[in-house]
């Protein structure tokens, strides 16, 4: 999903960050709040909804309902 206001656009979306041994996968709600001048992104702010999830272990991410 997107919203649209001008410059700012956000997208909400989910992330399932799975451990770097592949066992465990964790999912949950994301949002990105994007800065657009002139067609470009000048910048991204990520909303992570449990960081206390992400800082238990070595992750990596992959997005879903979002795209660059």
């Amino acid at each position: 999903h997107y919203l649209v206001d001008r410059e700012m656009v956000i997208a909400l979306g989910s992330v399932v960050w799975r451990g770097l041994d592949g066992d465990q996968a964790i999912e949950m709600p994301l949002a990105e709040a994007w800065e657009v001048r002139d067609g470009k992104a000048v910048s991204l702010r990520p909303f992570f909804f449990d960081t206390g999830a992400l800082m238990a272990g070595s992750v990596s991410a992959t997005t879903r309902g979002t795209t660059a």
